[in-house]
């Protein structure tokens, strides 16, 4: 079990789950360990072969691997 510390949490997928605290996004692992740093992000997604989808709060989207870095720099996807 992990401790309650958390604002929001999504289930584990490929031994990670997005966790929101003081509103900022991050992953932990199986063991609680925070593996990526809360980003300040609007929305983060599952891992699925590598990769998790993640929103910023001034509405991009891109892509971050497991170590937390982008590789799909946020970018709107949508214009007016």
């Amino acid at each position: 079990m992990i401790e309650p510390k958390y604002d929001l949490t999504f289930h584990f997928s490929e031994g990670v789950a997005a966790v929101m605290v003081g509103g900022k996004w991050g992953y932990i692992d199986t063991t609680g360990r925070m593996v990526i740093q809360p980003m300040p992000l609007m929305r983060a997604e599952d891992f699925h072969h590598g990769l998790a989808f993640v929103s910023t709060k001034d509405g991009k989207y891109g892509y971050i691997d497991k170590s937390g870095k982008y590789v799909w720099t946020p970018t709107l996807l949508y214009r007016d």
